[in-house]
């Protein structure tokens, strides 16, 4: 409510990164690493002014027979440095749903209103790991299984960053298809709260990574 009406962010965002994997789509062996930097506000002009910083770092393990361990780590800060000033809806971390934390609906892995326990708010803070275990179903169609464990979180404003984390796990199908890799996946709510569900279906077509 207190963002409501226009602003405007004018920034500069600056990323690098190192990817050995095999074959970004369905990897099984390499890593990727990345860090992006975002400034905004200040010399840059706008009416937001903020910095965020995001790094991001997952590994690919062959194991036996075709089966990979995929473990993954997720940093993310960012504030407002101008007093007074809030950090934009948009650039905050919506922690929660099939590309962060499976088994947790958008956002609700983060923080929410403490007023109806359903409205999300966003983090200025995140710290998310996925532990996955692939395994082929259909090779020759190119489908593959995963066993997986997530834990993280979203920080308030003010919360201090630490490993007391929120836990997930479940299944999931990838499928390699022509139009792109696709992803069904239900997970578990292993210590839900008041407006959590204790299961989430998701699907997701795109990039995996």
């Amino acid at each position: 409510q207190q963002q409501i009406g226009a602003s405007t962010t004018s920034a500069v965002i600056l990323g690098i990164a190192r990817d050995t994997r095999d074959f970004h789509a369905d990897p099984s062996s390499g890593a990727r690493h990345g860090l992006t930097l975002e400034f905004a506000g200040g010399p840059l002009g706008g009416t937001n002014d903020f910095y965020k910083v995001i790094g991001d770092s997952a590994w690919y393990f062959p194991v036996v027979w075709d089966t990979v361990f995929a473990p993954r780590a997720r940093l993310g800060f960012a504030h407002s440095y101008t007093p007074g000033s809030l950090l934009p809806i948009g650039d905050r971390f919506f922690v929660g749903g099939i590309q962060t934390m499976r088994g947790f609906e958008f956002g609700r892995a983060g923080p929410v209103s403490s007023i109806d326990s359903f409205s999300i708010l966003g983090a200025t803070k995140q710290l998310i790991f996925n532990l996955d275990y692939i395994f082929p179903i259909a090779p020759e169609l190119k489908v593959k299984g995963v066993l997986f464990f997530d834990y993280g979180k979203g920080f308030e404003d003010g919360e201090t960053l630490g490993l007391n984390l929120r836990p997930t796990s479940g299944v999931e199908v990838r499928w390699i298809s022509p139009f792109g890799p696709l992803r069904l996946a239900y997970g578990l709510n292993l210590d839900p709260r008041v407006g959590d569900q204790v299961g989430v279906f998701e699907f997701s077509v795109g990039s995996l990574f």
